[in-house]
């Protein structure tokens, strides 16, 4: 019982001290509504919105946004068409994370940018 106790009173303690590295916003639910098809082409205008500031979080312990978002952010560019600032999204991944450098090239290659 004792161990249960401690090992609860620990995990709340390390729980409450930790900070997020990445500001998420409206994240889950933005992707959730996505992949469920639940955007519509007249609401693609507002979620792109949403998900820009997503993109160019400047908070959370890390002040930049998490791995992945800026690709994401420039794939939904590219499906609307805007391939210019879908290339932009896709080499801001790139400086902000140089491990993804071949990740997006393929990217950028499958998608002829």
């Amino acid at each position: 019982m004792k161990r249960l106790l401690l090992g609860l009173f620990i995990i709340i303690f390390m729980g409450a001290c930790s900070k997020d590295l990445y500001q998420y916003y409206d994240y889950d639910n933005l992707i959730y509504a996505y992949t469920t098809g639940g955007v519509k082409d007249k609401e693609m205008k507002k979620f792109t919105k949403k998900y820009y500031r997503i993109s160019c979080s400047k908070k959370g312990v890390k002040k930049q946004p998490a791995p992945g978002v800026c690709v994401e952010y420039g794939y939904f560019l590219y499906k609307q068409g805007k391939k210019d600032e879908a290339k932009e999204s896709f080499l801001r991944e790139v400086q902000l994370y140089p491990e993804s450098q071949k990740c997006v090239q393929q990217i950028l290659k499958s998608l002829a940018l």
